[in-house]
């Protein structure tokens, strides 16, 4: 099975042999636009498969990102403490009335 490690290796190689722009503005003006087509294609009740599509998308844009800005990070490390750090901490969210609350 694939970890987040093995498809930035992946994505990097792809991005430094089709020579793809990295640059700061590109990648984040390129993370929204796919966000707003995952959005997009939610909200149109499109295809789990055209869903997945676009998820994949954003995350290959934040790989890219994340590999210009903390290519020593380790993807699957940050991510697991981040799930373990939010098993233990208060979190806000919205009630049905659209109110923010904090939840455990």
């Amino acid at each position: 099975m694939k970890d987040l490690e093995d498809y930035r290796r992946q994505i990097r190689n792809l991005a430094n042999a089709k020579d793809w722009n990295d640059s700061q503005l590109w990648l984040e003006r390129s993370i929204f636009v796919e966000v707003g087509e995952l959005v997009k294609a939610v909200e149109e009740k499109k295809s789990q498969d055209e869903v997945a599509e676009e998820f994949a998308d954003v995350m290959h844009y934040l790989i890219q990102y994340v590999n210009k800005f903390a290519s020593f990070s380790n993807l699957d490390k940050a991510l697991q403490d981040k799930i373990d750090s939010n098993w233990k901490n208060k979190k806000k969210t919205w009630d049905d009335s659209k109110e923010t609350i904090v939840k455990k």
